[in-house]
């Protein structure tokens, strides 16, 4: 189970079999299981589809003539950033094209999603994804445990989502040559003495929020060392433009860890480390401090403030998807700027506000969103003094119901005569004005009653002409 930092994305992710019953879908599926309310209420969507008994061909958008079998292996590292996006990876083993070639075949590529772009792409490069080396080893045949191919995904973002970076387990070649012969360790002798392929430790960074990718690159790509089971920091570490991402891995003195039997002895000596991954130049127009909202009887205010800023010309204010204004930023500073955007809300409700930054090209970045429930709802009946008071001809009256009731407003002259009826309907629990138009009346004193099952109250309105 995963949420975003103010609590209010909640989700879990799970491979399942048999799940759809619509005969016409896969029956096999990667389902996200959440809520964007704080867990207020909850539903699910099918990200992924297929397995070796029912693939799915063409739903990575970069590699069309792949079919991944996402239920096999069922590896999937997700977080969810600050701003409510998932991001997902995922083992990509399966069938497919590869490299052009006409004939299916074994892939072996590692798969990134988020919820945003709502777009599977493999991050690995195609070198690593066929399924030999060069001297017809064949992954299939060598992999240690339940690694096979590129396995063991796990993903970090910055506090924005716009930087976000991956990391998996792979096969080691010789020289670190990628898609070069497989370094292969021939079994420890033992009983259970398996030949299995030596794993490095790739990477991969993008600034725009998963949608393009930096090169593959390799940690730790020591030759004859089995380095495996990578495990990012949900965050990622921004500092002007440097970022850095935390993580932990297992050094393996003899290759072949499983949950399977074989795959060589067990040695008491492995090893878990912490490392950090540091780089510098992340393209990021803005880093995000920390962000905040207030509600006030409909008011609602929304408080954020940024570390550093580049070239940022502003941010623009989204309420359910439309714009509602525009906040002007710093330019280029690296001081801590405090902003705060206030929006008055008339109806109870769940609303969705994000923050986009833009820069001074017209680049737009979403920084973060919020879901914000608004209830307006009166704790009990009134009725207001009418406004303008004196009036002439026209004026507003106000009044509050607490539930949902049948409700008369009428005016009355002096004498009790009911000169005209402004409400006679139910109504729902809310806040409601009507106007009552004097023009054909002589001035004078006039009363306006209001009756809701049993709240029955009474004032006075002055017609001045």
């Amino acid at each position: 189970l995963r949420k975003s930092n103010d609590d209010m994305v909640i989700a879990t992710l799970g491979a399942f079999e048999g799940m759809a019953t619509d005969t016409s879908a896969n029956p096999d599926v990667i389902y996200w299981y959440g809520s964007a309310d704080g867990g207020a209420t909850f539903s699910g969507n099918i990200i992924a589809e297929g397995s070796f008994t029912n693939p799915e061909w063409g739903w990575v958008a970069n590699r069309p003539t792949y079919a991944p079998w996402p239920n096999n292996f069922d590896q999937l590292g997700y977080n969810i950033d600050a701003t409510g996006v998932t991001h997902v990876m995922l083992n990509g083993y399966g069938e497919g094209l590869y490299m052009g070639s006409a004939d299916t075949t074994n892939i072996f590529s590692m798969l990134y999603w988020n919820s945003a772009n709502n777009k599977w792409l493999a991050v690995t490069d195609e070198l690593m994804e066929g399924p030999e080396d060069p001297s017809g080893d064949l992954i299939a045949d060598f992999y240690p445990g339940n690694g096979i191919g590129n396995a063991y995904g796990t993903v970090a973002n910055s506090s924005d989502g716009q930087v976000v970076f991956v990391m998996w387990q792979g096969p080691e070649y010789d020289s670190g040559t990628l898609g070069g012969e497989l370094n292969i360790y021939p079994g420890d002798g033992g009983a259970f003495s398996t030949e299995v392929y030596y794993t490095d430790l790739y990477y991969r960074a993008s600034e725009d929020g998963g949608a393009s990718w930096g090169p593959v690159g390799t940690l730790h790509g020591d030759q004859m060392v089995q380095e495996s089971y990578p495990v990012l920091a949900a965050d990622i570490e921004i500092d002007g433009n440097q970022a850095t991402a935390h993580y932990i891995y297992y050094v393996d003195p003899i290759p072949g860890t499983s949950l399977f039997a074989g795959g060589n002895s067990f040695d008491p000596n492995g090893v878990w480390y912490y490392n950090t991954h540091i780089w510098t130049d992340p393209q990021i127009p803005v880093e995000l401090g920390f962000y905040s909202s207030m509600v006030n009887d409909g008011n609602v205010t929304l408080l954020w403030n940024t570390v550093t800023e580049t070239n940022n010309s502003g941010f623009e204010v989204e309420r359910n998807d439309e714009k509602i204004g525009f906040v002007e930023g710093a330019g280029t500073s690296t001081e801590i700027h405090n902003y705060t955007f206030e929006d008055k809300i008339v109806e109870t409700g769940n609303y969705e506000y994000k923050i986009i930054q833009v820069d001074y090209d017209g680049t737009r970045d979403l920084l973060f969103k919020l879901m914000i429930n608004v209830d307006l709802t009166p704790s009990e009946f009134s009725l207001l003094q009418n406004y303008p008071n004196p009036f002439n001809p026209s004026t507003k009256i106000k009044f509050t119901v607490a539930e949902k009731s049948f409700v008369k407003i009428k005016v009355y002259s002096t004498l009790g005569q009911n000169i005209k009826t402004l409400v006679e309907e139910e109504k729902s629990p809310g806040e409601y004005s009507v106007d009552f138009d004097a023009s054909n009346l002589p001035s004078g004193t006039y009363f306006y009653r209001i009756q809701a099952g049993n709240f029955v109250e009474t004032k006075k309105m002055v017609l001045l002409k």
